[in-house]
């Protein structure tokens, strides 16, 4: 599943998808999130956390000026990172399934 953008006169608009993801995260099972939230490399995440201004403040070893480069580009990142993360997490889901 890849990230759907709103585009408008060639800017690339990401803040909702990056407001849904949070709202994603704050409704799951804090444990499912754990391995996303700290994935590593944390370059893996960055480019959806550096979205959203409270998943942002958690990049606390990304300068100011780092994090408004990685936003600009982040539209460019964001649907490989999610790729990774679904892998990353592949082994937590299927524990999570089998409990259920």
């Amino acid at each position: 599943y890849g990230p759907i953008f709103m585009n408008d006169n060639g800017r690339v608009h990401v803040d909702d998808w990056g407001m849904g993801f949070a709202l994603g995260v704050g409704m799951a099972d804090p444990d499912a999130w754990l391995p996303i939230l700290l994935a590593q490399p944390r370059s893996v995440i960055a480019p959806i956390m550096v979205i959203n201004p409270n998943l942002s403040r958690m990049l606390v070893r990304v300068g100011v000026e780092e994090r408004r480069k990685l936003r600009a580009q982040a539209h460019r990142h964001i649907g490989s990172a999610v790729l990774q993360l679904y892998t990353i997490t592949r082994a937590t889901r299927a524990q999570t399934r089998a409990r259920n």
